[in-house]
């Protein structure tokens, strides 16, 4: 029988910490990772702290070979899981023109369904399309934010906004 393979999860946001809002991240993604056959290694809840979860993604890289961050893909100056990401990584962040046309795509969407009274991009919005330079965005059908796909090394990093959906 394989090993299982080794997974950490990061959790991101000031938020979760001042007690502001409860996560319920970790306890869907660990018992995903476990339901596939997955180990985790740990969980953490990090600070919106760009050199901080830097520093935990980049030592993360040496332990696991699958490493899940949920939150901070979002439009507002805090948001900063894919800044902290790229700086782990030593690559510079690109506006990457497929993540642009799905957030686009979506907030258009949203507008149209009377959801929000305008679509299409602002610089804030832009803001969610960059991604670190090599990055794939994966389609998110519920939010705004592009998930997002990265290797580093022998690790891949899987970056999810939000809340994750549980599979039916």
């Amino acid at each position: 029988m394989p090993a299982p393979v080794l997974v950490e999860l990061f959790v991101v946001g000031n938020e979760l910490l001042t007690g502001e809002i409860q996560d319920a991240n970790v306890h869907v993604l660990c018992s995903m990772v476990e339901a596939l056959g997955g180990r985790v290694l740990r969980a953490t809840l990090l600070r919106d702290d760009l050199d901080a979860v830097a520093a935990e993604l980049r030592a993360a890289a040496s332990r696991a070979r699958v490493v899940f961050t949920s939150g901070g893909l979002g439009p507002t100056a805090d948001d900063l899981t894919l800044s902290a990401l790229a700086q782990a990584a030593g690559v510079e962040l690109r506006l990457h023109p497929d993540a642009l046309q799905m957030v686009k795509d979506r907030y258009d969407e949203l507008a149209a369904t009377g959801v929000l009274a305008r679509g299409g991009l602002t610089p804030e919005r832009e803001k969610m399309a960059l991604l670190p330079a090599g990055a794939a965005p994966l389609r998110n059908p519920i939010g705004t934010a592009p998930g997002v796909l990265f290797t580093m090394g022998a690790t891949s990093f899987i970056s999810l906004p939000g809340i994750p959906r549980r599979p039916r």
